[in-house]
């Protein structure tokens, strides 16, 4: 009989010292909702929490606490009250919660968990206050970096997009696509390749080839042209890279894409200004060195064909008197 109270009393001491040793703040409350027992951490957690107050402590009723708090943690200790309730009735297999708690030195989160704990035919309860603090930080700053980057996104001239390699699903399109491809973005979504599907024929099968690239080859850059549902042509400058994943796997494409239409039109009108005046500049010799009339004029057609890379040229005279060609 010794020495199973002995080894009982041993699994005891190590219980509790297992529960010493973790960082929730952990107590048990009996069928009525009374601590029985906390851990090492919950008594140094009294001090810094609402619903942890120094009346939670052994031998005081934890429900009677919450119900009766006043204050700005008033509503968050009966939502805590009425969770253990429900697990303490058998209605809920269990109960957690976030919560926050407020000091005059810094403002913390943490997780709530209830969860049964049988103890011959009474039903007790494990109640564990988590610190999430850290890990709310955390996702408090990458929501609000994810904000930035689509307000961003969403307020440039550009395209940007992101394909998940492994599914070629697009993860995300800025509003930008709809001016630029003329489509709407739910289209993309439902088809990622509807994009290069409104490639110019000419281009695509280019497109096609450098966009599958970039897994092997890294950063492409190339120019090519969309065509719209109304038939017009919109000139883009497209660059595209790989991202990889924390192993160091090519996970996503992400690519950029800048309407470059005038830039190109501005180009084309400058290069047929250059021609034009690379044209005049020829006739202009030539009607120096030209003995003949029917020379001059088949020079100065010559030239506006080979050199200009007009399609025709022709020159006519009219009669002064009947206004016909002759």
């Amino acid at each position: 009989m010794s020495s199973a109270i002995s080894v009982s009393t041993s699994e005891s001491e190590r219980g509790a010292d297992v529960l010493d040793a973790l960082p929730a703040h952990i107590a048990v409350l009996d069928a009525r909702g009374t601590i029985v027992s906390v851990n090492e951490s919950w008594q140094k957690f009294k001090d810094a929490n609402g619903l942890h107050s120094p009346g939670h402590a052994v031998g005081v009723n934890y429900l009677s606490v919450c119900d009766s708090a006043i204050g700005k943690d008033a509503v968050v200790a009966r939502q805590a009250a009425a969770g253990v309730r429900s697990v303490l009735e058998g209605t809920a297999r269990n109960f957690s919660m976030e919560y926050p708690c407020g000091s005059a030195l810094e403002n913390c989160w943490f997780l709530m968990k209830v969860t049964p704990l049988k103890s011959g035919s009474r039903r007790d309860v494990v109640i564990m206050h988590v610190n999430i603090t850290a890990q709310r930080q955390a996702e408090d700053g990458l929501r609000e970096s994810e904000v930035l980057l689509r307000q961003m996104a969403e307020n440039i001239r550009d395209v940007f997009f992101l394909e998940d390699v492994r599914s070629n699903r697009i993860l995300y399109i800025s509003p930008a696509y709809r001016e630029i491809w003329g489509r709407s973005c739910e289209s993309i979504y439902a088809n990622s390749q509807s994009w290069i599907d409104a490639i110019h024929p000419d281009d695509r099968a280019s497109v096609r080839e450098k966009y599958a690239a970039v897994a092997d080859t890294g950063t492409v850059e190339f120019e090519c042209r969309v065509v719209r549902p109304d038939g017009s042509l919109r000139w883009i400058w497209l660059r595209s890279f790989p991202v990889q994943d924390e192993a160091g796997a090519i996970a996503r494409i992400a690519s950029t894409a800048r309407d470059i239409t005038e830039q190109k039109n501005a180009q084309a009108r400058i290069a047929r200004l250059n021609r034009v005046q690379a044209i005049l500049s020829d006739i202009n010799a030539l009607m120096v060195r030209a003995s003949v009339r029917a020379e001059l004029f088949a020079e100065t057609c010559r030239i506006a064909v080979e050199h200009g890379n007009f399609r025709m040229a022709m020159i006519c005279m009219v009669d002064p008197a009947s206004k016909a060609i002759v």
